[in-house]
């Protein structure tokens, strides 16, 4: 057995076996020296509307000894993706409470697997699916999403989430898109990877619209922004 911890080397060169392992490809890869964030795609694709097809992989992210892996889902029609935090395969460890390298790489390696089974694509397809029944009101699930998630996004996220929500579906489905649609726009990586995430809360978040509120006032006078950034743009 060897004391330490991983290098960066070894996380990257176990993702990238990993993936292989699964038939998959590494779909985006960024690393400096501390830190990694990469996202898997495997090859089966499922249909969640007539020619709306998405992909299942597996989302890494690296801060030193800090480590979270969940599954990814990714949407062919627009090169979006949603990380799944809230699934029974996410994982967050620090690997320096795990042990010798050995048990740390055995953790890294099932978790990878876990998140990129064969199982996870059937089950969030039916979830995406379930999203498109869930109608919503724009104003209530944006100010929901604003109170609980976005209270640290910049004015500019903001905007344009409402200004790309009223180019989707007027549903759940149309919710998390319009949220990984900025989140593919935004070259931030920490901040990709969190509004990736907060695209894939979205049932939660429509299941339980009048949980937060934000003033009206507040509201009203974001709404017209979006309008007025949605006209100029036009």
């Amino acid at each position: 057995m060897t004391s330490g911890v991983l290098r960066l080397d070894d996380i990257e060169r176990i993702v990238r076996e990993e993936v292989t392992a699964q038939g998959g490809h590494i779909h985006e890869f960024l690393r400096d020296e501390d830190r990694l964030y990469a996202r898997t795609i495997n090859a089966p694709f499922r249909e969640v509307a007539p020619e709306d097809c998405v992909q299942a992989g597996v989302a890494v992210r690296v801060n030193r000894t800090e480590v979270s892996i969940r599954p990814y889902i990714f949407r062919q029609v627009c090169i979006n993706g949603a990380i799944s935090a809230t699934s029974d395969e996410a994982e967050d460890f620090d690997l320096q409470a795990l042990g010798c390298i050995s048990e740390q790489e055995t953790q890294l390696r099932d978790t990878i697997r876990a998140c990129g089974h064969a199982r996870v694509l059937p089950r969030e397809v039916e979830r995406f699916r379930s999203f498109r029944s869930q109608a919503v009101d724009r104003g209530m699930m944006m100010i929901t999403m604003m109170q609980t998630h976005l209270a640290k996004a910049t004015h500019s996220e903001l905007l344009d989430i409402l200004t790309q929500f009223d180019k989707e579906e007027a549903n759940a489905w149309g919710v998390m898109n319009a949220v990984t649609a900025v989140a593919r726009r935004t070259s931030d990586a920490r901040r990709k990877w969190q509004l990736e995430e907060i695209g894939a809360m979205i049932p939660a978040l429509a299941a339980d619209p009048f949980r937060h509120r934000l003033n009206a006032q507040e509201w009203t006078d974001l709404d017209c922004l979006a309008e007025e950034r949605e006209l100029v743009l036009a």
